[in-house]
């Protein structure tokens, strides 16, 4: 083979090399513009996503309301089968305390400086108190009269009947002391029409004549509830309790020997 047809063969492996490589060529530099554009694009949007982030106001999270309070439990009223109970809790016995006017000018000789209460008897006799004194009204004709009672005598009869029957009496007053016998009117000769006379006030009743005639069973149940309740006794119960308590307690006050010392009237 001569140069000649060297050289032409050479130049056509030449020219069909550079046309199998234009093709190649030309798609690596499509894709590298496909790339290109892509990554364009992205930078564009997270470009614009940022705008919007840094141009948007700013929102708090939404807050959920806290649910309501359940309603209290209902209250249950429920009878108490101990009412007596309830009754002492609510209403306390009462007594004198530094609160209440347990000092007073004492209205009568005899009475001592507090409200229900009456001197003893070694007092009356070293201080010559040896006669009380008390008004009777007639329940008739109005007539008033006053009536006056030996110390000694009348608290001795009183004291006999009380010594002989507190046993039968088991703590209740007996008929003579709740229905009293009263002296007859000597101007329109009634028979046991004389009462004696009540105040309205329950501080100025006079307990030691009402207590040596034997006239207690004249006052109401207020009145002896007023005396139980000044002297540290029950005031609760019926008539004839209260008024054998009040009777005891004021023999105590009298002449405190204690011989009706085991007699419960619920002081302290």
């Amino acid at each position: 083979m001569d140069k000649e047809t060297q050289v032409v063969n050479r130049k056509r492996l030449r020219n069909n090399n550079d046309d199998i490589e234009k093709p190649i060529k030309i798609q690596a530099l499509n894709d590298n513009n496909k790339n290109n554009n892509t990554m364009d694009d992205t930078d564009d949007h997270h470009d614009s996503a940022f705008t919007d982030l840094t141009l948007a106001p700013f929102s708090p999270p939404p807050r959920h309301p806290s649910p309501p309070r359940p309603p209290p439990p209902p209250k249950l009223h429920t009878r108490n089968p101990f009412p007596w109970e309830t009754i002492a809790l609510v209403q306390p016995l009462k007594k004198a305390t530094s609160g209440q006017k347990d000092y007073v000018p004492a209205p009568f000789r005899w009475a001592a400086d507090s409200f229900a209460k009456v001197q003893p008897l070694s007092f009356l006799i070293n201080n010559q108190v040896l006669s009380i004194r008390g008004n009777l009204e007639c329940k008739k004709c109005r007539q008033q009269v006053d009536m006056e009672f030996n110390l000694m005598d009348k608290f001795l009869r009183v004291w006999k009947f009380m010594t002989e029957n507190n046993h039968g009496m088991c703590q209740r007053a007996p008929e003579r002391w709740l229905r009293p016998i009263l002296p007859n009117c000597e101007q329109c000769f009634g028979v046991q029409t004389m009462k004696p006379v009540l105040p309205n006030k329950n501080e100025e009743i006079n307990w030691l004549f009402l207590f040596l005639g034997e006239f207690l069973g004249c006052c109401s149940l207020n009145q002896l509830k007023f005396f139980c309740q000044w002297t540290g006794n029950h005031r609760t119960g019926a008539k004839d309790r209260l008024l054998y308590l009040t009777y005891v307690d004021l023999c105590k006050q009298l002449y405190g020997d204690g011989r009706f010392n085991q007699v419960n009237g619920g002081g302290s």
